[in-house]
């Protein structure tokens, strides 16, 4: 056979074939034992002589391969989360990150075992990096944590977002794409930014007139803080959808309630200015009105229990709770109308022509009858801003926003003292400026000089109790606001007996308009 014949030849052929001279690697093996497995094949590498291979065997990128080839990825992701610690991750590490957390997230659909608690930490730091630049990736990648972190997590990013409302309404969309519970997720980001801002004074809390017996407030056309604009726009995160009006509502008075303890109306106008146009409801309205018709026929213990979420049976409840800070929103938001327009007013009346003479022009005399005209319309229009929406309603009072008293819930407790500070620090402050309203303008409407002798009688009242907001004392009024309200009552009596000494002049002061 043919092969036969070859294989022949080339073993008889010495000059066909001629061993190639080699060395022994002896001296190799030598130096670099055998190895086992691919461990060893690593820490070959990384002990080579080649200053090279050890640099790179040193790349962060190259421990991750090694851990993946070794089955080492659990230790590995445990080692790098401790490594990440509170400071985060630099721009240098966010590309390693990126590649970890997706890794991680990779062998976890795979069904592979990854410490929980490692795999958390760095993708909550991815999470802190998409947050810079990403935005729109976030909402990917909070589903990946536990159930019971996720909300928190979304909550704490929005909380930091302050974009337009459009882009917060696009966050939530996204959210909301990927299965995340968008409604815990607006509640509890409107109370991680009021709470941001409880600790800090708010400026002006402190501040009042000694002499006067005042209580400072800030002007209506006063500029807010960026904290408070901060607070003002978080409760677009829960009015995003008429579903959440009712929590929108309460967050609204309890933020309000804090504004106003501090002298800021400015601020509490522009809160309730940032309100939906739609945001009252016309069953808030009904509901009120239904509890106040029957509120005589009910114990007052029975008002005021319930708490927002609680069962469809118990819904009575909620009905009266919604109502109860419907009520208290009214009266707010009337406080701020009434500071406001007061603030109009008193610009007008400061702006007042030279009284009409004798001697003056027709033009003069037009000004002048323009402005009378002007300011005894807004005397009007200001005189029941703050006794018919305000002092003749019990404002703020545990009844009229149908509140028991007796409840030990921690929540209501604070929220009728705050309410009880309220009525002490506004009530006051609405009586002194009713007063001005009616007093300053005896010459251009006679009747309101008697009118602002009449307040006397409103404050003596004991179904509104008005004197006793004067009368409770404070910090800054030792002896409380009676004692100024007293000079008031004086002063309108000595222009009322001036008046009747002036057009009976051969009378007595005390006997003038006696016949």
């Amino acid at each position: 056979m043919i092969e036969t014949r070859i294989e022949s030849s080339i073993c008889d052929g010495s000059q066909l074939y001629t061993a190639a001279p080699t060395q022994s690697f002896g001296h190799i093996q030598s130096r670099y034992p055998p190895v086992d497995n691919m461990q060893q094949v690593f820490g070959v590498v990384a002990s080579h002589d080649s200053d090279a291979w050890q640099t790179e065997a040193r790349e962060p990128l190259c421990w991750l391969q090694q851990a993946l080839i070794t089955d080492s990825f659990p230790a590995y992701l445990d080692d790098y989360a401790r490594r990440l610690g509170p400071s985060g991750v630099d721009d240098g590490s966010s590309e390693l990150l990126r590649v970890v957390v997706h890794v991680a997230l990779y062998l976890r659909q795979l069904e592979f075992a990854l410490p929980a608690d490692a795999a958390r930490v760095v993708l909550e730091a991815y999470i802190d990096v998409l947050a810079q630049n990403h935005r729109e990736l976030v909402a990917a990648y909070v589903p990946y944590l536990p159930v019971e972190a996720q909300t928190e997590a979304y909550a704490q990013f929005l909380s930091q977002q302050q974009g337009t409302r459009a882009e917060r309404v696009q966050l939530l969309e996204l959210a909301e794409q990927h299965g995340l519970d968008t409604e815990a997720i607006s509640k509890r980001t409107v109370e991680l930014v009021i709470d941001r801002h409880a600790s800090s004074e708010l400026p002006g809390s402190s501040h009042a007139d000694q002499e006067q017996g005042r209580f400072a407030l800030a002007e209506p056309a006063e500029a807010i803080s960026a904290g408070e604009l901060e607070q003002v726009r978080a409760i677009e995160w829960v009015t995003n959808s008429p579903g959440l009006y009712e929590h929108a509502l309460v967050v609204t008075c309890t933020l309000a309630r804090r504004f106003l303890l501090g002298g800021r109306t400015n601020a509490a106008a522009q809160l309730f200015n940032a309100l939906p146009p739609d945001f009252v409801q016309p069953l808030w309205v009904e509901k009120a009105q239904s509890i106040a018709r029957r509120s005589s026929d009910v114990m007052p213990e029975q008002l005021g229990r319930s708490a927002l979420g609680q069962p469809p049976h118990e819904r009575l409840d909620v009905g009266c709770t919604v109502a109860s800070h419907f009520q208290e929103y009214i009266h707010m938001l009337s406080l701020c109308d009434a500071l406001a327009f007061y603030a109009t007013w008193a610009e007008m009346l400061s702006k007042r022509p030279a009284a009409d003479a004798q001697g003056q022009s027709t033009r003069q005399q037009m000004q002048w009858l323009e402005w009378k005209q002007s300011i005894v319309h807004a005397t009007d229009h200001a005189e029941p801003m703050f006794r018919a929406r305000m002092l003749d309603t019990d404002w703020l009072g545990t009844q009229s926003l149908f509140i028991d008293t007796a409840t030990t819930d921690s929540q209501a407790q604070q929220r009728i003292g705050e309410l009880a500070r309220l009525r002490r620090l506004y009530i006051p402050e609405s009586v002194f400026r009713l007063h001005a309203i009616l007093f300053d303008t005896r010459d251009v409407v006679p009747q309101n000089l008697q009118r602002s002798l009449d307040l006397a009688q409103l404050v003596a009242s004991d179904s509104l109790g008005i004197y006793r907001q004067l009368a409770a004392p404070s910090p800054a009024h030792p002896s409380g606001c009676l004692p100024a309200f007293i000079r008031l009552m004086r002063q309108s009596a000595g222009a009322v007996l001036q008046i009747q000494q002036a057009s009976q002049p051969g009378k007595p002061p005390l006997l003038a308009g006696v016949s």
